[in-house]
């Protein structure tokens, strides 16, 4: 058993901590032959966007009134002993991100719905919440990358 850093969003971080998200995508490498981050079985410890006040660790997803905008860490930076959220994966798999069936919508914690335009489908609403992350050429939705498809369960 491994264990792996996985970064999201304060949004994302939200929604795993409240139990709405078992499920995140990752854009594959070309060179993939089996998922980056481990293997049904292995943790995954969650950075997401931080800060230390009094040297100890505050999150944006939770704590966003204690620190200024423009002090908040980026995700990636944040060391494993910050890590409040572990994630035991239970599968993985490899689809293109375009594939994405329904019943994946709810699992991805339907976080393009704390911002809804008015009328828009689910998968239209997925496909702008994932743009909005992914904004380099070749990871957008319509570019329809291959994507590691990760559920897991918080431990």
């Amino acid at each position: 058993m491994k264990s792996r850093p996985v970064s999201v969003s304060a949004a994302c971080a939200k929604a795993i901590l409240d139990g709405r998200k078992t499920m995140v995508r990752q854009v594959a490498n070309g060179n993939d032959t089996a998922c980056p981050l481990g293997e049904p079985g292995d943790l995954l410890w969650v950075r997401e966007p931080w800060a230390l006040v009094n040297r100890q660790p505050v999150y944006a997803a939770t704590d966003v009134d204690t620190v200024t905008d423009d002090g908040w860490q980026p995700a990636k930076s944040m060391p494993e002993e910050h890590a409040r959220i572990w994630l035991r994966l239970t599968a993985t798999r490899l689809e293109r991100l375009c594939h994405i069936p329904a019943e994946d919508l709810v699992s991805e914690g339907s976080l393009w719905l704390e911002r809804p335009l008015g009328g828009e489908l689910p998968h239209a609403g997925f496909a702008r919440w994932w743009d909005s992350l992914h904004p380099r050429a070749g990871t957008q939705w319509a570019d329809n990358p291959l994507v590691w498809v990760l559920s897991f369960i918080r431990t």
